[in-house]
């Protein structure tokens, strides 16, 4: 049964883990954003797609050296012969994540906002990991 929404059949990957997902749909869902400054702001309203899907598995989490403001996710869509169709950096806030302390199921939508149809149409394999900065400090003498 799928409410409202299109199943997929995506292998969904964290390299390096396949994550072993459950009910896998697309489905269109509103979304809000806003912009201030010190001159005032606006918000806005807009409508994109997520893919939606079940887990017991994690996002991996990849350390980089390279400093950065803040935190983002990579998504990468792959079709049948592995090449690498598109790529996006999406802010934190672009993926929610469902879980409760008793149950190791995860529930994550993952806004997909300016990726063509047409690339989920031919994506064999998406990609996802998680990328925050990390401080090597070396030891002193």
């Amino acid at each position: 049964m799928c409410i409202d929404g299109y199943k997929t059949n995506y292998i969904i990957t964290s390299d390096p883990i396949v994550i072993n997902s459950k009910s896998q749909v697309l489905i269109r869902r509103a979304e809000s954003d806003f912009y201030s400054s010190s001159n005032g702001g606006y918000g806005y309203g807009y409508e994109s797609l997520h893919l939606e899907f079940i887990s017991k598995d994690s996002i991996v989490t990849v350390e980089r050296t390279k400093r950065s403001l803040y935190p983002f996710y990579v998504i990468q869509f792959y079709d049948a012969e592995n090449n690498l169709l598109a790529q996006k950096y999406l802010k934190k806030s672009a993926i929610d994540i469902l879980k409760n302390k008793e149950n190791p199921i995860k529930s994550y939508s993952i806004e997909l906002k300016d990726i063509p149809v047409p690339v989920l149409e031919i994506t064999k394999k998406i990609n996802i990991y998680f990328s925050q900065y990390s401080k090597n400090k070396k030891k002193k003498k």
